[in-house]
């Protein structure tokens, strides 16, 4: 699985418009992304932030996924 290679607790997912396809919180799914720090990679950028969420202050890493 993704998150044991990465050591990640969790991966969300999101489109163009911010809107969440995945989440741990399934309650959250279908809702726009919170933190304010997920404009670059909709620019296509890759990038590591810290931000606080919906589950609180956390290390982030974005990466724009294409096709």
């Amino acid at each position: 699985m993704a998150t044991s290679l990465s050591q990640a607790e969790f991966i969300t997912i999101f489109d163009m418009n911010g809107i969440r396809f995945s989440h741990p919180d399934q309650d959250k799914i279908g809702q726009m992304i919170v933190g304010g720090d997920g404009d670059r990679v909709l620019k296509g950028e890759s990038y590591i932030s810290t931000a606080k969420g919906t589950l609180g202050l956390s290390i982030r890493a974005f990466r724009p996924i294409f096709g």
